[in-house]
């Protein structure tokens, strides 16, 4: 068994191996059922997988469910996928969708799609929804402007006298300044209410609604996204939520250990599974890497966060003063609000969310490279690393010839240049994996 008590059930490979394969069916059924809350006729019965999946991996597992009305959806559900999250998840259904209708049937046999995502990281981060939860008050402030235009209009078609509509101009503006200060004063306070409601909200769920009814009408059940957040569960005002029958699974997730004693055959067999996986030594190198790269990636969000907040008060103050000489100088044309909306938004994507992506990405290449050169170690065959994807077929063949072909160059120069990455990142990779390579003429000692 594994030494330190059970395998991470949140590690993809390890969530895929509980619920990604036809022997497992009744364990993702029952998870289904208690995260969507379906009883009665609307509950699942039987599913097919439609990923047919022979090993264990850390891909999406996608089914189509039949519940006990004779209905059909098609359920996604992805463990730990990272980058923009929101059209990540647009993306993929699109695709889904589009593949489960044949030509030959009408649109209305499209079925129901729901995709469940589960992350062991905060997606929603309530510090940074203040100005995308003020834009849903700009159409209210349109049509405020456009009123305000009409009597601004008139006014000037029955006075004459020039003096006198310039006094009535200033008098408006004065007042739709007053107007604006006490609007921005009731924005903080719903802002603080709503950033407050975000902490404690683990389970988000997207549908398509019509905007004014904010009823999903034609849309009825023909979409939804969830996202769980694993992370939140776990603060002390969420725990309790673990109690219930709809999230005992998140709670299995976060501690299989407490289900040791369980007398539902369910989760009797997942004990078992993680039993399984934990004395099966071909799983460790997927498992210990994909446990790093999981750190290594919640260290980088927190890190970010810890960067944000640090500047967030500067950064705040410049953007806001800046905003403000804007407002002042544009007083007659737009509103201050607006005026600070465009600089901060600026000032943000131009600074932090460029720099988190530029990260990401770099740390997901070398990780991806260190993978690939620790299949070929363990025994791997080429045909069997190319097919998990992780590089192109070129870059596979390049490490591949780089580690056996005694005719290729063993300069870390040239590797780095083929592989198009900094070439201290990859002395690094090689040199934790015992690698040996030539530098600058002179073999690494191994």
């Amino acid at each position: 068994m594994y030494q330190y008590g059970f395998i991470d059930p949140i590690n993809d490979y390890v969530f895929n191996s509980l619920f990604g394969f036809p022997k497992c069916k009744m364990l993702l059924i029952d998870f289904l059922n208690s995260i969507l809350k379906l009883k009665n006729n609307n509950c699942i019965i039987d599913l097919k997988y439609t990923n047919n999946e022979k090993t264990f991996n850390d891909k999406n597992i996608n089914v189509i469910a039949e519940t006990k009305s004779n209905q059909f959806i098609n359920i996604v559900v992805q463990i730990n996928k990272r980058g923009d999250m929101g059209k990540r998840s647009l993306y993929y259904a699109s695709d889904v969708i589009l593949h489960s209708l044949s030509k030959t049937a009408p649109f209305k046999d499209i079925p129901n799609f729901i995709m469940i995502n589960i992350l062991n990281y905060n997606i929603i981060d309530p510090s940074l929804v203040y100005f995308e939860y003020n834009n849903n008050e700009e159409d209210e402030e349109d049509e405020e402007e456009e009123d305000e235009d009409d009597e601004e209009d008139k006014e000037d078609e029955k006075n004459d006298n020039e003096e006198e509509i310039n006094n009535k101009e200033i008098n408006n503006n004065k007042k739709v300044n007053d107007n604006s200060k006490e609007k921005r004063k009731r924005n903080e306070e719903e802002i603080i209410e709503y950033r407050k409601s975000l902490y404690e909200r683990c389970h988000s769920i997207y549908t398509l609604k019509e905007k004014s009814s904010n009823k999903e009408e034609i849309y009825k059940n023909a979409i939804e996204f969830h996202f769980i957040e694993i992370q939140k569960f776990r603060e002390n005002e969420n725990i309790k939520k673990l109690q219930k029958k709809q999230y005992r699974w998140i709670k299995f997730l976060i501690c299989p250990e407490a289900f040791i004693d369980s007398k539902k055959k369910v989760f009797q067999k997942a004990i078992r599974i993680l039993t399984k996986l934990g004395n099966d030594r071909s799983f460790y190198p997927y498992y210990y890497q994909k446990e790093k790269d999981n750190r290594d990636y919640i260290s980088i969000i927190e890190y970010e966060k810890k960067r944000f907040k640090k500047g967030f008060e500067k950064g705040y103050k410049e953007a806001y003063e800046k905003a403000f000489k804007e407002a002042y100088e544009k007083a007659f044309k737009e509103s201050y609000e607006k005026a600070f909306k465009e600089s901060y938004e600026k000032a943000f994507e131009e600074g932090f969310k460029e720099e988190l992506e530029k990260v990401r990405s770099e740390r997901k290449r070398k990780s991806d490279i260190k993978i690939t050169l620790k299949m070929f170690k363990i025994g791997k065959k080429l045909d069997e690393v190319k097919e998990f994807k992780l590089l192109s077929k070129n870059e596979v063949d390049i490490l591949y010839n780089f580690l056996y072909d005694e005719n290729t160059n063993s300069s870390i120069n040239m590797l780095a240049t083929n592989l198009n990455i900094d070439e201290n990142a990859l002395k690094e990779i090689l040199d934790s994996l015992e690698i040996h390579y030539i530098d600058k003429g002179k073999k690494r000692k191994t």
